[in-house]
């Protein structure tokens, strides 16, 4: 059964648990009036219980487009790193359950050949603007890195993708195959990274569109609700991610010059969430967007939705 979307929900109160949904259709309306018990939970379906408490576990995942056009990028995202991690640790004081990954926008040639996948999580590098290296397993053995890592010096060398990636990137493809078990592949590449009781903290970098594709095209012609509606299912609800989107064509100081390099559609998905954070990817530091993010993640650690029991 398709779970409720409960968009922007507050309650107040922490440890408070959420019995009913209050924004329902005509049909669920019906059948609520013929439950025999209160709230929806009649015979006909039943919502999950959900309790609100700070988060004690965050998943990063940042999805880099490795295209021939994002060298000077990556470095700004790399050189921000530091700061953005340290202001999250110093934020979250009592959060020390952290999983940071990286995957990029097309198939990456640089990991082992059974996570040559989109969506898989990056533990080696290599290509024009990359060095050759091995960057994990990380410190706890897994393909993500955690709290027992070092965070910006392995960050720092699985985000050095370089630049030779498919020109047709992919990264909202690649961000939902990475959120869901999918054949062999994901469970050799991305098993444990996201987990359903930490908040998701997804960071975008791309200087393209991932909207509709051009003739001939390969590219996923999915749209930001079907974005927006792949993140909410994997965390239960939209305020357990926040998403951070570093584009093209959606704020005064980085114009595009072609439709194919204009970020909307991402912008318009990013915008959807009570968390959701958009700057131009050519700014010189993203240490102003990341700051607002900090402030962001650390409002929705203190309000997370946690579900009491198995999803319906």
């Amino acid at each position: 059964m398709e779970r409720p979307i409960t968009n922007r929900l507050r309650v107040a109160p922490r440890s408070v648990t959420v019995s009913c949904v209050r924004r329902l259709g005509p049909a669920a309306l019906g059948v609520f009036l013929l439950s025999s018990v209160g709230c929806g939970r009649g015979p006909f379906w039943k919502f999950p219980e959900i309790q609100i408490e700070r988060c004690s576990a965050v998943d990063f995942m940042f999805v880099i487009d490795n295209s021939e056009s994002m060298e000077i990028h990556q470095a700004n995202l790399r050189a921000n790193f530091q700061p953005f991690i340290e202001g999250i640790e110093s934020t979250l004081d009592d959060v020390d359950d952290l999983h940071v990954g990286v995957i990029t926008t097309d198939a990456y040639r640089g990991n082992p050949s059974q996570c040559q996948q989109l969506g898989a999580l990056v533990t080696s590098t290599d290509g024009p603007g990359a060095t050759v290296v091995e960057c994990g397993p990380f410190a706890e053995g897994q393909r993500y890195m955690t709290e027992e890592d070092d965070l910006t010096e392995a960050f720092n060398c699985a985000a050095n993708v370089g630049t030779e990636g498919n020109r047709e990137e992919k990264p909202m493809d690649a961000m939902r195959k990475a959120l869901y078990p999918s054949t062999g592949w994901w469970r050799d590449c991305n098993a444990g990274f996201i987990r359903d009781d930490a908040l998701l903290v997804n960071v975008i970098i791309t200087d393209e569109s991932d909207g509709e594709p051009i003739p001939g095209s390969t590219r996923d012609v999915s749209q930001p609700a079907d974005w927006f509606g792949s993140v909410t299912q994997a965390k239960g609800i939209e305020s357990n991610a926040v998403i951070v989107s570093l584009l093209n064509g959606v704020t005064p100081e980085c114009p595009f010059t072609d439709p194919a390099f204009d970020g909307a559609n991402i912008a318009e998905f990013t915008n959807m969430f009570t968390h959701g954070f958009v700057g131009g990817i050519c700014q010189p530091d993203y240490g102003e967007l990341f700051e607002r993010a900090v402030e962001g993640i650390d409002e929705a650690c203190t309000e997370f939705h946690r579900e009491l029991g198995p999803r319906p």
